[in-house]
């Protein structure tokens, strides 16, 4: 049976591995012949699911984007990610290819009388030669050699062209082999020998900017920042980072907490009504004293009226479509949207709030993510540090510690809500303790500089130990 292997597809779960080996012993012998169209299903449905997952995850970088952007989590959380683009490697692996001016004498063992005909296919009618160590070579036969050893995965290459000292062969590659074979065995290539030296490295593609990158060493976060962006994501889902609830975990969390998030930001100890605007994704009370409509959308650009139901008058065959958030708001909620019988437009206009995580739980999360991601806070707090630290190290280092211990207090409450917190009586009190240490220093950043100093180096040493705890107590779930 032959198997063709498409490079750009990812490699499979185990769970689909096992339901795959699955398939084909519990196969009948009777049933045997049938196999090979139940192959095909299950392969088309692998990739079907493989698509929706890709389209979800680029669906949540563009719909979502406050969690990845710069500025909003920690280099702690997420390491910077090496630069890896074709020209990067060509720079790395100029060293392994390079003839050294050492060895600037070039021998050629073959004939060099007829310098029009190859040494591997004799021909005489090729007009693309290059020099090699048994004569004169043609592009086919070079192309012929390198793509042989690609096939058999053969690391490292052996390239059978003679260059100048200091220039590398590889670079000739260009004018010899297709631009994605050569694109493929730069990577190959400097996979072998960066492997060698790190050997966890991981290959990876910025979602935001499309940017080649690589992790030397895995992040205990599963997290990394784009070098040339500044954007973070986990490289597992290609979601906002999430440590420590796993990519499954967060993604039944953020169904519910995207939504929830807006609406307590603004309002939540509010005891009016509160609604959400379909159109534009604005939060507001309901006054109640309009005279022709108990509420309108204070939005200047949006401005609908609505009546008592939600609803709002429209023109046939014309209406807002709905965003791909507002869908997912709507779907959190459970809304019963309605459209038009003539026309098929939406013709609900607001979304009615409706408590879908637990007050307690959504008060301390909201406090730290409107901390980490409202750029007022970010930038209050940044000026405050700048008077106190003159280095800009030192004021990076505070700056960085303090997004590292927002994130943690989001993310941990979120664990510990989704995994029952009344068994991790130890953990909610040390998040409890975390955060009170932050808002402290916040708000102490009037203080000297010497006391401020003092508490970030103990505020260091917590969120150490804090992490370390974090580890031993998911890593046994």
């Amino acid at each position: 049976m032959r198997v063709r292997v498409n490079t750009n597809l990812h490699y499979s779960s185990a769970i689909a591995r096992d339901i795959f080996l699955g398939l084909i012993k519990k196969r009948k012998r009777e049933d045997f012949s049938a196999l090979f169209m139940d192959i095909v299903e299950f392969i088309s449905e692998e990739t079907k699911k493989a698509f929706e997952e890709s389209r979800e995850q680029t669906i949540r970088i563009a719909t979502f984007k406050e969690g990845f952007m710069p500025g909003v989590n920690s280099r702690k959380i997420a390491p910077l990610a090496m630069r890896c683009s074709e020209q990067d490697q060509l720079d790395y692996l100029h060293q392994f290819y390079a003839q050294q001016s050492s060895d600037s004498k070039i021998v050629v063992y073959g004939e060099t009388e007829n310098s029009t005909k190859c040494c591997c296919c004799r021909l005489t009618n090729k007009t693309d030669l290059f020099l090699s160590h048994d004569g004169m070579i043609c592009r086919e036969c070079v192309a012929s050699f390198i793509s042989s050893q690609l096939r058999i995965n053969h690391l490292p290459l052996k390239i059978p062209i003679v260059t100048a000292p200091g220039t590398s062969p590889l670079e000739l590659l260009y004018a010899i082999l297709p631009l994605p074979v050569v694109s493929l065995l730069l990577k190959k290539s400097f996979a072998f020998f960066k492997c060698l030296e790190y050997p966890c490295m991981l290959f990876l593609q910025c979602p935001n900017c499309l940017a080649s990158l690589a992790v030397t060493e895995r992040s205990d976060f599963n997290s990394c920042s784009c070098s040339s962006c500044g954007w973070a994501w986990c490289y597992l889902c290609n979601w906002e980072p999430h440590w420590p609830m796993s990519c499954e975990q967060f993604k039944r969390w953020s169904e519910r907490w995207d939504t929830q998030y807006l609406f307590d930001k603004v309002y939540m100890d509010s005891e009016k009504e509160i609604r959400m605007c379909c159109n534009c994704e604005r939060v507001f009370e309901i006054p109640g004293n309009s005279p022709l409509y108990p509420f309108h959308c204070p939005s200047y650009r949006c401005g609908w009226g609505y009546t008592e139901d939600g609803e709002y008058a429209h023109c046939h065959t014309y209406g807002t479509p709905t965003s791909p958030r507002m869908r997912q708001h709507i779907r959190a909620l459970s809304a019963d949207v309605k459209y038009c019988d003539e026309c098929g437009v939406r013709t609900t206009g607001v979304l009615k709030a409706k408590r879908l995580i637990r007050k307690d739980v959504a008060r301390i999360c909201v406090e730290a993510r409107s901390q980490r991601i409202e750029r007022s806070n970010r930038d209050a707090f940044r000026r405050n540090v700048s008077k106190l630290f003159l280095p800009k190290a030192e004021q990076y280092r505070v700056v960085d510690l303090r997004i590292t211990v927002l994130f943690l207090v989001e993310n941990c409450t979120a664990w510990l809500y989704l995994n029952g917190c009344n068994e991790y009586g130890d953990l909610r009190k040390a998040v409890a303790q975390l955060f009170r240490q932050l808002l402290a220093i916040q708000r102490e950043t009037w203080y000297t500089r010497d006391q401020i100093a003092v508490k970030v180096e103990e505020m260091e040493k917590a969120t150490s130990e804090f992490i370390s705890l974090f580890h031993q107590r998911t890593a046994a779930v």
